[in-house]
């Protein structure tokens, strides 16, 4: 959700300009969102909103400007929402991934190396990230 559109409208009617309200995300979006994905995704909106808000400054267009202030309070909602997600341990798939991928790096290396204790780290560390990406799926 956030903002419409980010182009600036010529009329000013209140049902036109839709604000960003916290209290519009439902309970499902906030369980089924990707945390990691719901960061990123919040820092683009935000920096987009920031460069609009002084295009719209620069210019002198309120709507630009009160529009990029939307789309950036939104971004910092997104991210708060994101970091809540995460502190309370919520799966990420992208996460996951990463370290599942990471996990296959250091067992190879471990393999070259001759290091069997760093092979065995590397397969904990896949099995618990091919767990989180499990869990994320059901979710």
């Amino acid at each position: 959700m956030g903002p419409k559109s980010i182009l600036p409208t010529n009329k000013r009617s209140s049902d036109q300009q839709e604000e960003y309200d916290p209290e519009t995300i439902t309970t499902q979006e906030r369980c089924t969102d990707d945390p990691v994905w719901l960061k990123c995704k919040s820092k683009m909106i935000k920096g987009a909103g920031m460069a609009q808000n002084t295009l719209g400054r620069v210019t002198g267009l309120d709507d630009w400007e009160h529009r990029g202030q939307a789309w950036e309070e939104w971004g910092d909602h997104t991210l708060q929402l994101a970091e809540r997600l995460t502190d309370q341990g919520a799966p990420s798939r992208l996460h996951g991934e990463y370290n599942r991928w990471m996990g296959y790096l250091e067992k190879m290396i471990g393999h070259v190396a001759g290091d069997e204790e760093m092979q065995y780290h590397a397969n904990t560390r896949t099995e618990q990230a091919t767990q989180e990406i499990n869990q994320s799926r059901r979710i």
